[in-house]
C-alpha cells in the first residue's frame, strides 16, 4: 500500500496526462465526450466543469458493480460507502454548477432528487452488509 504522499503525487500525475491528453488538437477531431462542450444557461459548460461530476458518477456505477461482485460482506459494504461518497461528491458538483450559474434551478433540483434517492439505497445496502 503507497503511502498518501506517493498516493498523491501518483494522482497528481494521472491528473496532468489527463490534462495533457484533452488540450492535445489531435485528439480534438475524434468524437471524445470530453473534449466536447455544451451550453448551459449562466454559459459553456466545458469539460473542466463537466469532467468531475463524469468521473464522480461512473465511480457510483463502478463501485456498485465491484461491490455486487464481493463475496464477503464486509467487502461489499466497503464498496458500497465508496459508491455513496461518490454519490455524495455528484451532489456537491452539482450545486457548484448552480452556484455558478452554469446549470438551472430545475435540472439541479431533479439531480439532487435523484441523489438523495441513491444515497439512501446505499445506506440501506451498507447498513445490511454490516448486519
Amino acid at each position: 500500500m503507497p503511502t498518501p504522499a506517493v498516493a498523491r503525487r501518483k494522482w497528481r500525475r494521472a491528473e496532468c496526462v489527463l490534462r495533457t491528453r484533452r488540450a492535445d488538437p489531435r485528439q480534438a477531431a475524434g468524437p471524445s465526450r470530453r473534449a466536447q462542450t455544451c451550453d448551459g444557461p449562466g454559459g459553456r459548460i466545458g469539460p473542466s466543469d463537466s469532467f468531475g461530476l463524469e468521473r464522480a458518477s461512473l465511480s457510483i456505477a463502478l463501485n456498485i458493480a465491484e461491490g455486487a461482485g464481493q463475496r464477503s460482506r464486509p467487502n461489499k459494504s466497503r464498496f458500497y460507502g465508496i459508491a455513496r461518497g461518490s454519490a455524495n461528491e455528484c451532489a456537491a458538483i452539482i450545486h457548484l454548477l448552480r452556484v455558478r450559474g452554469l446549470a438551472s434551478e430545475a435540472a439541479c433540483s431533479r439531480a439532487r432528487e435523484l441523489l438523495v434517492r441513491i444515497v439512501q439505497m446505499l445506506t440501506q445496502l451498507q447498513q445490511r452488509m454490516a448486519a
